[in-house]
């Protein structure tokens, strides 16, 4: 009971209506601009009701404000998590141009549509949208997507696509009070989601603790002090943004800067608390002119030999001196080792560095590669 997460609500802008000035939905009145975006578990979810937090779905797609796609008579369009566009018919020469769609899940039919291309500033009639009860929410936007162009090819005709915005109603969960996730009991769902941890935890050195899914805490291997940080771990193959701190002009803050408790990119030593990298800007930044105002900087810090810290044993003695420490250089988001232990400016990237646990068994004939060619 000392933990508390909490999650809510907020709207997002529908690119179509970000990019063409169009409502998507329009029931009893009410014309849907934007969508409700829940941050759950480190994921961005949505709200299959824009006004209840507790009922959440993931997206399947968003197009990109600038994205198309292009499809000919016959075509299918795999729009991902099992949902598909198969395109049954086009007539580029009647007015209005029209498609004729089939939006299918798993193959199964889930609705045929007509759509129109925009004529002149009559847009509107060019968004499509399917909505279905999810999880006893009448009227929950599944899909929507605009009909851009339709036109005739040199062989077939065409219709283009953007803005396509689709969840996947097999995702959909409710999350109820004294439901559980990791840790964590459920004690409210009204305004947000509200969780403590119902579980014990611990803190212990050199450990990672999970809270729920793929959020975790991980603690610095330090018997003296406790210090820890919230990560998320990813295993599937991707790419991932690490982000740093937001500067925003809206409040009010004149120094933009960043280091590594303000951008995970930047080299961190959790154990020892080290850090050399910083990004600063000398300016308060603007949208142009920004030549000689953004300063990149970093140094040397000291790092111990495993062999030090376990056995107390230096590494080389070169001239009466005992090596106990590498020198760690961080280089643009990444750990390197400075060839010469004072000197910054000759770097190179460590291959390889057993975990202090860590052993190698070998017997005689066998071959350890140690990375990097080495052998």
């Amino acid at each position: 009971d000392t933990i508390e997460y909490k999650t809510g609500i907020v709207p997002v802008e529908f690119k179509v209506k970000e990019k063409e000035g169009l409502y998507v939905t329009n029931i009893s009145g009410t014309a849907a601009t934007t969508y409700s975006v829940v941050g759950w578990q480190a994921e961005k979810w949505i709200a299959i009701n824009p006004n209840n937090v507790a009922k959440i779905a993931k997206l399947a797609l968003e197009m990109d404000k600038e994205e198309k796609k292009t499809l000919t008579t016959g075509e299918t369009w795999s729009l991902g998590s099992g949902y598909e566009i198969n395109i049954n018919a086009i007539d580029a020469r009647t007015t209005p141009r029209q498609a004729w769609f089939t939006l299918k899940k798993d193959g199964a039919v889930i609705d045929e549509g007509i759509a129109q291309a925009p004529q002149g500033t009559a847009k509107q009639p060019a968004v499509y949208y399917k909505t279905k009860t999810i999880l006893g929410e009448s009227d929950a936007l599944l899909f929507t997507v605009y009909v851009d162009n339709i036109f005739s090819g040199a062989t077939s005709d065409m219709v283009q696509f953007k803005y396509a915005w689709l969840i996947d109603e097999s995702t959909a969960k409710e999350i109820k009070s004294a439901d559980t996730y990791g840790v964590f009991e459920v004690t409210g769902t009204t305004d947000n989601i509200t969780m403590t941890n119902k579980n014990s935890v611990s803190l212990s050195s050199n450990s990672d603790v999970t809270l729920m899914g793929n959020l975790k805490f991980r603690v610095a291997d330090n018997s003296s002090f406790i210090r820890f940080y919230p990560f998320v771990e990813y295993t599937a193959p991707g790419a991932y943004e690490v982000r740093g701190a937001v500067w925003n002009q809206g409040d009010g803050q004149a120094a933009a800067s960043w280091n590594s408790q303000k951008f995970a990119g930047f080299y961190y030593d959790l154990k020892n608390n080290l850090t050399t990298e910083s990004l600063r800007f000398l300016a308060t930044p603007g949208r142009s002119n920004l030549e000689d105002t953004i300063e990149y900087k970093t140094g040397i810090v000291p790092v111990e030999f495993k062999v030090k810290e376990k056995e107390n044993l230096y590494v080389t003695n070169i001239s009466g001196v005992a090596a106990t420490n590498y020198s760690v250089v961080g280089w643009m988001a990444e750990k390197w080792v400075a060839v010469n232990p004072t000197n910054v400016a000759k770097i190179a990237k460590l291959a390889l560095e057993m975990d202090k646990e860590e052993k190698k068994t070998l017997t005689t004939g066998e071959t350890w590669s140690l990375g990097a060619g080495y052998e």
